[in-house]
């Protein structure tokens, strides 16, 4: 009974759909957080913009910072743990509680739900959004490689008659880590193996 009740709370708030897919046991076998190499290009609203990267990782915090002419474009954030590889912020957006964009162990075609709050500066929205990890390939420089491609669906209240609706798109490359991810046709993001000349 005491087992029943300890298997009951573990599951408290997790929602989802298993599927049959390759098993993904664990952040071993992706290694979310590798930094993938120095250089990316970030698209905004169609003007790509080369930059540099830094990257620090402390404990279960990932952070990205983006550089154009030594200044910072963007900041991403994860966090990186044994259960998930979840967004904590990007787009000058926190993600509150963190969105699990990996859970392990999780088979490929794996569904699940997020509920939480989306804050930006003052601002915040309610939110929910439904999570879903499948085999994809990415194209980098030519070549085609085999990615963990995740789709979130979120949906923001937004005040009017029906939530916003907002994609965010992530490619992992195992042992690679993310080496591209789009936020709607807004934002881009994509590593190269070359440092990118600025202009």
């Amino acid at each position: 009974m005491a087992l029943a009740a300890l298997f009951a709370v573990a599951l408290a708030g997790c929602t989802g759909t298993k599927s049959l897919g390759r098993l993904i046991q664990d952040a071993q076998e992706l290694l979310p957080a590798t930094k993938p190499g120095e250089s990316a290009v970030i698209s905004l609203g169609g003007t790509k913009i080369p930059v540099t990267v830094r990257s620090e990782v402390k404990g279960s915090a990932v952070e990205f910072e983006f550089l154009a002419h030594n200044q910072t474009l963007e900041v991403e954030r994860y966090e990186s743990t044994r259960e998930s590889f979840s967004l904590v912020e990007a787009a000058k957006a926190v993600y509150d509680p963190t969105l699990p964009l990996l859970r392990f162990p999780m088979n490929l075609g794996d569904k699940w739900d997020w509920k939480g709050k989306l804050i930006s500066g003052t601002v915040s929205w309610n939110g929910e959004a439904e999570v879903a990890a499948r085999k994809d390939s990415l194209v980098v420089n030519g070549v085609s490689l085999e990615a963990v491609r995740v789709d979130v669906e979120l949906r923001l209240e937004s005040g009017g008659p029906a939530p916003a609706a907002r994609s965010l798109t992530f490619w992992f490359v195992p042992q690679r880590g993310i080496l591209k991810r789009e936020f709607g046709h807004a934002s881009t993001r994509t590593w190269v193996e070359t440092p990118v000349e600025e202009e």
